[in-house]
């Protein structure tokens, strides 16, 4: 995953994915980080399907990062099913916004209920009004017992 031109990144990918070796975590959680724009979203859905957990503080840095809303929507719906409420509140609360909906995990961490709301008090503690007001009206939002099914909101290219 270090030698080769993108092609070859993108094919190495797709295969370590699909053989679910995991002995490919390191590799290709490396090649995550320090990965082309291009072979970034193969290299996600590798590490999605092979459900490696251990990569989603790295794939949590490249969504911060990637400007490209496609890229962003593969490494947002991983990190949405292999992350915990942790990682929800960190992307969702991330200033400056991310480029694509935090929507998904909105309605994830409503939907994780009471054990949610330590996470958010902490954020009604900061600086930032725009954060309070949201961490607030989701607290409100679990108080009142409401429930998201629906986690729409990437591209169905995903």
């Amino acid at each position: 995953m270090r030698e080769g031109n993108e092609i070859s990144k993108t094919t190495a990918a797709r295969i370590l994915g699909a053989v679910g070796d995991s002995k490919s975590f390191p590799a290709l959680t490396d090649a995550l980080a320090n990965g082309e724009p291009s072979t970034i979203a193969e290299i996600t859905r590798a590490l999605h399907r092979l459900k490696a957990t251990e990569a989603v503080p790295k794939m949590i840095s490249e969504l911060f990062k990637n400007q490209n809303r496609d890229i962003s929507e593969t490494i947002a719906k991983a990190v949405l099913e292999l992350g915990s409420l942790e990682d929800w509140l960190l992307v969702s609360f991330h200033r400056p916004k991310i480029a694509i909906s935090t929507r998904p995990f909105d309605a994830a961490i409503i939907d994780s209920g009471e054990k949610a709301v330590p996470g958010l008090a902490k954020l009604l503690q900061g600086s930032d009004a725009d954060v309070q007001r949201e961490a607030a009206e989701m607290i409100a939002k679990i108080k009142r017992g409401e429930k998201y099914t629906d986690y729409s909101g990437f591209s169905d290219r995903i």
